[in-house]
């Protein structure tokens, strides 16, 4: 492994206390669907800021790799900031998935997922995979073993025809969430109803909802970057309205004003805890 220039998904989401709370964070992204990006991280024994997960439009599969009682939940985007417990010591590997594109590989909608976590082992009536990805001996390994299983997975079921929610994401992404769903409508030549309903079923939560998660991430990651002076120049970057539009969204889902969230990435060096492999 190595580590390389401090770097972020252009449109992928981020979970930073992840990150604050470990040593060394290492992460492997991806170019194709549905997986964004893997990772992996062993939880500090003190850990000095709160486990905070925090809304970012997309679904994980976490395990934890302990070799005799493995264990691993399908975890779906929250509605606000909720604090979540890791057992200190030990090591964790992530799978975070491209917004919409779960249910073709485990049969589960957004909408399931939605502020909710599911136990793996229970969808999969088994627990095979769990000892594979807790029994291998490296990151990289793990990534193999999950890929291997995954292709096999979706080599078994028909595929699904998503092309209508994969354009209203592609074209939400492109405009930061900014673009309105009459325009959407417009374009693909569907009423606002039906593209409503198909990206509520598939994505687990309105369009409406994911823009405004999305201009959140695309903060917080402006933030983390360091690239810009002042707090201005982030929310119009990141869409708001005005700064006091953007406090009000860091209230809500971080329960944390953007400065303060700023000064805790700079104290902690974020981007250097990241390793990319």
């Amino acid at each position: 492994m190595k580590k390389t220039g401090f770097r972020e998904d252009p449109f992928y989401p981020v979970q930073p206390f992840f990150v604050l709370n470990t040593e060394h964070y290492y992460k492997k992204q991806c170019e194709g669907l549905p997986v964004s990006h893997f990772y992996s991280f062993m939880a500090e024994k003190d850990n000095h800021y709160a486990n905070y997960v925090i809304p970012d439009n997309t679904v994980d599969i976490l395990f934890c790799c302990e070799k005799e009682d493995p264990s691993a939940f399908v975890c779906g985007s929250v509605s606000r900031q909720v604090e979540h417990e890791f057992c200190t010591g030990k090591e964790y590997f992530g799978v975070r998935f491209v917004p919409g594109t779960l249910k073709g590989f485990l049969k589960l909608s957004g909408s399931e997922l939605m502020d909710n976590c599911i136990d793996l082992r229970e969808l999969l009536g088994s627990d095979a995979l769990l000892f594979s990805i807790a029994g291998a001996k490296s990151f990289q390994e793990r990534i193999r073993v999950f890929q291997d299983f995954m292709e096999g997975e979706l080599a078994r079921r028909e595929p699904e025809d998503s092309a209508i929610v994969d354009y209203m994401l592609k074209r939400i992404h492109e405009s930061c969430g900014e673009i309105r769903l009459c325009d959407l409508s417009g374009e693909m030549q569907y009423s606002v109803q039906y593209i409503r309903r198909c990206f509520t079923e598939t994505v687990g939560m309105s369009p409406k909802k994911f823009c405004r998660q999305l201009r959140f991430q695309h903060a917080l990651k402006q933030i983390n970057s360091g690239a810009f002076r002042n707090m201005a120049e982030i929310s119009q970057e990141a869409g708001y309205y005005d700064q006091a539009h953007m406090l009000k969204e860091f209230q809500s889902c971080l329960g944390l004003s953007p400065a303060k969230y700023a000064n805790i990435i700079n104290l902690k060096g974020y981007g250097k805890q990241i390793l990319y492999v």
